[in-house]
């Protein structure tokens, strides 16, 4: 099966756990998905994980650039 791929950026809410949802605190809101079925790479800046249907990147955000309303790009 092919999974749809999916980049957000934003921060995670809570701990990224296989079985569990992950949220994620995004400057539109909080995203929420299915439970995580994998864990790929983590880094500090980036972390990729898959639900059953899909798998995410997530660019990770700092709290300043969360709160910018552009989506984290400068103005």
């Amino acid at each position: 099966m092919n999974k749809r791929r999916v980049i957000i950026e934003g921060r995670p809410v809570a701990a990224v756990t296989v079985g569990c949802p992950a949220y994620i605190q995004q400057s539109n809101g909080i995203l929420r998905t299915s439970p995580i079925v994998g864990i790929g790479s983590l880094s500090p800046y980036e972390l990729q994980f898959e639900t059953q249907n899909t798998r995410y990147t997530l660019n990770i955000l700092t709290a300043d650039e969360l709160c910018r309303p552009n989506g984290g790009q400068p103005a």
